[in-house]
């Protein structure tokens, strides 16, 4: 689990706020797992007090919009991001409603890849080649891109040099399919502001990688 560090500005959202936040947590359950495991990111946050709510994703759960109604912020754990997408795409509409208002939103892993305009799912090909390793393809064999809750315009990949999805990133810059792709090191978060600029926080990189011209240049921020 990420260190202070990496929730600090989610840290400084709630407590912002003239009253005791409630903060929505998204977990994909399986056989009673999302219970088991709501504690540990409730703790990472426990620095501020704030209401819990527990929403549950599932592989036969689609999460309707009503459930973040009455919540001042989401946080989206980590696990299938396919299976997180499919539970969560109803709500997408009232997530990007919630944001727009001034709430905030975390996602782990999973919940940062389905964030952006473009959500990455999984899959570790690209037009029939391999481009990293197949442990992380989520079960896909060949990248797959949906549209996302829209948060955010840049698509964005995880646990990038611990995972080596950097060649996932690379390859669809190449291939134009986004202008600019981000990748996310464990251990650190994306920070983005209203105007759509970020800043990264925690003890790991942040990859750009922009596409030109059939290529792909490649940057790594740590400060």
């Amino acid at each position: 689990m990420a260190d202070r560090a990496v929730v600090a500005p989610f840290l400084a959202s709630l407590e912002r706020r003239d009253r005791r936040a409630r903060v929505a947590y998204v977990l994909f359950d399986v056989d009673g797992s999302a219970g088991a495991f709501l504690p540990q990111y409730v703790a990472l946050l426990s620095e501020v007090d704030h209401e819990v709510v527990l929403v549950t994703a599932g592989p036969q759960t689609l999460i309707q919009p009503g459930a973040f109604a009455s919540v001042d912020a989401v946080v989206v754990a980590g696990g299938p991001t396919p299976g997180y997408y499919a539970s969560l795409a109803p709500a997408f509409d009232a997530l990007r409603q919630l944001v727009h208002d001034g709430g905030a939103y975390l996602g782990f892993s999973a919940g940062a890849m389905i964030a952006p305009r473009q959500a990455l799912l999984g899959g570790s090909r690209w037009r029939g080649v391999d481009v990293c390793p197949e442990e992380w393809s989520e079960g896909l064999d060949e990248i797959q891109i949906a549209d996302g809750i829209g948060l955010f315009p840049h698509p964005v990949e995880v646990h990038v040099a611990q995972a080596g999805t950097l060649g996932n990133l690379i390859a669809l810059a190449q291939d134009g399919v986004a202008p600019t792709l981000l990748g996310i090191d464990e251990d650190t978060s994306l920070l983005v502001e209203e105007d759509g600029t970020w800043t990264r926080h925690g003890s790991g990189a942040i990859w750009v990688v922009e596409a030109q011209d059939g290529s792909a240049a490649v940057r790594r921020h740590v400060s």
